[in-house]
């Protein structure tokens, strides 16, 4: 009797059991019906699907909501979702912004590291890239039509002008003060029916007037209609541009070329100040945040759209973000000088806007001028550079990129001046280069990744890019002795640097690729056997 009892009670829990499981098991079942029932709008599939993945390409966990349809089942939907978060207790989230999931080590206790947010990796591979080549037997711009350049010195009375523009039939544009050269700036315009040479040469004759020459046009370096290959998709996501700390740098080849690693622990280029003469600088792109120093408009009227050229620059020297900059603590001046005139045609200056420049950047304390734009021999902006060079300020240019059979360009070319040319990651001149007795030094110019318009970044190749770097490095020497004059930069720079061509100096090098922590171990080696006498 007491087995047969037994043997009831059994039974009747093993029921109650097979109940239990047979209803979960239903509930499970119908739950997950409704979920995979079709969605009837395809609108509303398409707004979940890519809720979904655009919560996974951000980073953050997805959260797969159910279709319209199923709201009824929402609550068990939410209680099978956190059944299985809890069956996970090795999971914990880490942070309020990130919403990232950390994987520990059970037997350790220890998180496993976590790499950073997928996506920029693969971004940058679909960036375009901007190729700076000057056509090959293109000339270069002349002057600007029928206007001249007047210098006056100072002490001459102001009604000056306005005398020359009675006597010679000129129309006064406008006037500049200049103070690096004790002077002002005339910009003159040649009324009609008068000879633009015979006019002139009688102000050149003319012993109130300490030059007169043509009002040249300049472009950027290579920058000419039909030279840049632009980028399509130049853009990275908010999540990828704004990411913090170390891992938001991307390796690049131009830092380890220069040995800039070592030679940051060195100098930074603090207190050091960098003028950008170039076309205008996105002051809110995020790799130049709090970058800029100070900033002046030479140009006047605003660009007609953006122009990349003045950004890419200034990242390169100061970036702080997907680009670290090779003088990251100096100090930037951003003069914009050029125009941007729409896609026809490349950003444009002029001689009397540059002059401007160079007045204003010396004036505010600039140790370098990074002149990375090309024209012909200009007496006019040579006499402000050599000025400037008088003055103990470095002035660093892009020594073109016009092929190797193309004449020398300006103001590259100017004995005052570092004319720098570009080399790729195998120590090979880029291949649209200028070459010539003028080239002082080579430095990484091709494939560099850089910011530029609009909060984007690109590829970007030319020997603009590499006076960039040769101007930081110089910025960094400066920081490290502040007494030393542009020779004496100029001599650290070539006898630092690692000669690429068969022996001593060429014309397709010059001295060599520069090589930062080798400049500053010489000097410091200097500034030791100073002391030790």
């Amino acid at each position: 009797m007491a087995r047969s009892e037994t043997a009831r009670c059994f039974l009747d829990k093993a029921g109650r059991r097979a109940n239990g499981t047979l209803a979960r098991a239903t509930s499970v079942l119908c739950t997950c019906v409704l979920l995979l029932l079709p969605v009837t709008s395809p609108k509303a599939a398409g707004h979940h699907a890519a809720t979904g993945r655009a919560a996974v390409a951000a980073g953050h966990p997805a959260r797969f909501s159910p279709p319209p349809q199923a709201t009824h089942a929402r609550g068990n939907w939410r209680r099978a979702w956190r059944g299985t978060a809890i069956a996970k207790p090795h999971l914990r989230q880490s942070g309020t912004g990130n919403h990232r999931f950390i994987k520990h080590d059970r037997h350790r206790g220890h998180p496993a590291a976590v790499p950073p947010p997928s996506g920029t990796s693969e971004h940058l591979a679909t960036l375009a890239h901007r190729m700076q080549r000057t056509t090959p037997g293109q000339r270069l711009p002349g002057p600007v039509p029928r206007q001249i350049l007047v210098l006056l010195d100072q002490e001459q009375p102001t009604s000056l002008a306005s005398e020359l523009g009675r006597t010679y039939g000129l129309e006064r544009i406008g006037s500049e003060r200049v103070s690096l050269l004790r002077a002002r700036a005339e910009l003159m315009r040649i009324r009609p029916g008068r000879s633009q040479e015979a006019v002139l040469t009688a102000l050149q004759r003319d012993p109130r007037v300490r030059s007169a020459h043509p009002n040249q046009r300049y472009v950027s370096a290579g920058d000419v209609p039909g030279a840049l290959e632009l980028a399509k998709a130049d853009h990275l996501s908010r999540e990828q541009r704004d990411r913090p700390g170390p891992e938001a740098s991307i390796p690049q080849y131009a830092p380890r070329k220069l040995s800039l690693p070592d030679a940051h622990r060195l100098a930074l280029g603090r207190n050091v100040a960098i003028a950008v003469i170039d076309s205008a600088v996105d002051v809110r792109h995020p790799d130049l945040r709090g970058a800029i120093s100070r900033a002046f408009d030479a140009a006047g009227r605003p660009d007609a759209t953006p122009d990349y050229h003045g950004t890419a620059i200034a990242g390169i020297i100061r970036g702080h973000g997907l680009v670290h900059g090779a003088a990251p603590e100096s100090e930037l001046l951003a003069v914009r000088a050029f125009r941007a005139n729409g896609e026809a045609e490349g950003p444009t200056t002029t001689t009397h806007i540059l002059i401007a420049a160079v007045d204003w950047a010396v004036r505010n304390g600039a140790r370098v001028l990074n002149m990375s734009f090309i024209g012909v021999h200009d007496p006019a902006l040579q006499q402000i550079l050599s000025a400037a060079h008088q003055n103990g300020v470095v002035i660093v240019a892009a020594a073109g990129n016009g092929g190797p059979t193309a004449p020398p360009v300006y103001p590259a070319a100017y004995p005052e001046v570092i004319a720098v040319t570009a080399v790729d990651e195998s120590d090979h001149r880029y291949q649209y280069a200028n070459r010539g007795s003028y080239i002082a030094l080579a430095a990484p110019g091709v494939d560099i990744l850089a910011p530029v318009e609009r909060g984007g970044y690109a590829y970007v190749s030319g020997t603009s890019f590499a006076a960039a770097y040769v101007s930081a490095v110089a910025a960094l020497l400066l920081e490290s002795d502040p007494n030393l004059d542009p020779r004496s930069i100029l001599e650290l720079l070539t006898t630092g640097a690692e000669e690429l061509g068969p022996g001593g100096r060429d014309d397709d090098f010059g001295a060599g690729r520069v090589n930062a922590y080798s400049s500053l171990k010489l000097l410091a080696n200097q500034l030791s056997a100073k002391r030790s006498d």
